[in-house]
C-alpha cells in the first residue's frame, strides 16, 4: 500500500521567503559592518596623522627650549625610571588624540564591542592624566631630594628609602585614577604598617645605640658618685 504525502506548495513560499529575509539581512549587516569599520579606520588614520604633527611641533618646542639637557642638568633626567619625560609626552599626546578621533567615529558607528571599548577609552582618558601627572611629579621631586642628600652617613640608604616612601605615597594617591574603581585599603594599610615598622625599628637602633654609646659613660657617673648613692639608698 502507497501513501503520497503532499505538501503545501505555499510552504515552500514561506520557507524560501524566510531565507531570502535571512540573507538580505545578513547582506545588510555585513555591509554596515564593513561601512563601520572602514569609517573608524579612516578616524584611527586622521588622528595617527594629527598626533604625528602635533608631535613633531612639540619635538621643536623642547629642541628650542633644550627642555631634556635643563633635565639632565639638574639631575632629573633619570627620574622617570629611564623613561625620558619627552618621549613619555609624545606617546601620552599620541594616545590622546588617536583615542579622541576614535571616540568622534564611535559616535557615528555602531560597531558593538569595538564601539563600547573606544567609549570607555575616551571616559577613561583624563582620569589616566590625573594619575600619570600624579607619578611623574612624585618621580620628580623624589629624584630631587635624593639627589640633594649628600655628605651624610648612609646617604644611599637615606635616598632609597625616600624615593620608595614617595615612589607608594605617589602610587596609592594615583592608583584611584589609573584604574578606576580599584580599592586602595590594602596599599594604604600596607604603607601604614610599613612606616609604623620603620619607625619602631629606629626607635630601638636609637635607644640601643645610644644605650651601649653611653654604658661606659654612665658606669664612670655611677663610680664617681658612688659615695652619694649611697647615702641616697
Amino acid at each position: 500500500m502507497t501513501s503520497i504525502i503532499e505538501i503545501d506548495p505555499g510552504f515552500f513560499n514561506i520557507v524560501s521567503t524566510e531565507i531570502a529575509t535571512a540573507l538580505s539581512n545578513m547582506a545588510v549587516q555585513l555591509v554596515q559592518g564593513f561601512w563601520a569599520a572602514l569609517i573608524i579606520l579612516i578616524y584611527f588614520v586622521l588622528g595617527y596623522l594629527v598626533a604625528w604633527i602635533v608631535n613633531r611641533l612639540l619635538a621643536k618646542a623642547f629642541e628650542a627650549s633644550k627642555f631634556e639637557a635643563k633635565l639632565k642638568k639638574k639631575g632629573l633626567h633619570d627620574a622617570l625610571l629611564g623613561v625620558s619625560f619627552t618621549s613619555l609626552v609624545y606617546s601620552l599626546v599620541k594616545f590622546y588624540i588617536v583615542v579622541v578621533f576614535l571616540g568622534a567615529a564611535a559616535a557615528r558607528v555602531d560597531l558593538g564591542l569595538v564601539t563600547e571599548v573606544i567609549t570607555w577609552l575616551v571616559g577613561y582618558l583624563p582620569s589616566l592624566v590625573k594619575g600619570l601627572v600624579v607619578v611623574v611629579g612624585a618621580l620628580f621631586a623624589a629624584d630631587y631630594v635624593s639627589d640633594r642628600i649628600k655628605g651624610v652617613r648612609f646617604a644611599g640608604a637615606i635616598s632609597a628609602l625616600v624615593k620608595i616612601f614617595v615612589g607608594y605615597t605617589a602610587l596609592v594617591i594615583a592608583m584611584p585614577f589609573l584604574l578606576p574603581g580599584a580599592d586602595t585599603e590594602i596599599l594604604k594599610t600596607a604603607f601604614t604598617l610599613a612606616v609604623s615598622s620603620v619607625a619602631v625599628a629606629f626607635g630601638l637602633g636609637i635607644g640601643i645605640a645610644l644605650g651601649w654609646g653611653l654604658k661606659d659613660t654612665v658606669g664612670s657617673i655611677a663610680k664617681k658618685k658612688k659615695g652619694m648613692l649611697e647615702k641616697l639608698l
